[in-house]
């Protein structure tokens, strides 16, 4: 028979017994972030012949202001989100940096330089807001020997952008 306190408590405390929070965010004047949105097809969104098209004509006499006014609509076509971090000021501590999402994913991880910009992709904005797939990522900086500071980057079923805490952009 299970004990349901038992793997209760197990539970709380493997997904509270990362030391996760007792890192500092990294101030906001010591990075700067971009979030770059691009039109991507989705996997799996393979449509019928002829459906989904929508075709917007202007009435003209003139055959060639028709054709420059038609616009196609692809509903498989979706906003992708990434983004770029670049440091601005780097502590003695800070040698390394790896991004993670909230699965685990290692999406980054090399050395910390204020040249490189920390650049990872986040996925389909429509995911990230009904968090299908990974919503947060953490930025650590670090050392051999500990974790020195964080940029904490999460997507709320609204569409807010909250890094460190602030709400920083919206998609």
């Amino acid at each position: 028979m299970l004990n349901m306190p038992l793997i209760l408590y197990l539970l709380l405390f493997n997904l509270s017994g990362t030391d996760q929070d007792s890192i500092p965010f990294k101030p906001a004047e010591e990075f700067e972030f971009e979030l770059k949105l691009e039109l991507r097809p989705k996997p799996g969104l393979e449509e019928e012949p002829d459906v989904g098209h929508i075709i917007y004509k202007m009435k003209s006499d003139n055959a060639s202001v028709i054709e420059a006014n038609k616009q196609t609509y692809d509903p498989t076509t979706l906003a992708y989100a990434s983004m770029s971090i670049k440091p601005l000021k780097l502590s003695d501590d800070e040698e390394r940096v790896r991004v993670a999402d909230n699965l685990g994913n290692r999406l980054y991880n090399r050395k910390a330089t204020l040249e490189d910009r920390i650049e990872f992709e986040m996925g389909f904005v429509d995911d990230l807001k009904d968090h299908i797939s990974p919503y947060q990522f953490e930025v650590i900086f670090f050392t051999k020997r500990r974790e020195v500071s964080r940029v904490f980057v999460y997507s709320d079923k609204d569409g807010n952008l909250i890094i460190n805490e602030e709400i920083r952009d919206k998609f």
